[in-house]
């Protein structure tokens, strides 16, 4: 479960240099299938609440797709 929080932490710093980068990871996160919605999705980067593993894989996915 390490790379989980890895995920998030990148994850967070990518949005945090650009904002509108949230956007942009969200939709990818859309494309693999998450079902989260904007403030789900905030809260899955930030650590709030349950994340389940499908959601934390799909970001983890999305980031790596969207950082080619």
């Amino acid at each position: 479960m390490e790379w989980t929080k890895y995920a998030q932490a990148i994850a967070r710093e990518f949005v945090a240099r650009r904002p509108e980068n949230f956007v942009d990871l969200w939709r990818k996160y859309q494309d693999y299938g998450g079902r989260a919605g904007p403030s789900e999705f905030h809260a899955l980067i930030h650590g709030e609440g349950e994340a389940s593993e499908k959601d934390l894989f799909l970001l983890k996915a999305a980031f790596v797709d969207i950082s080619k």
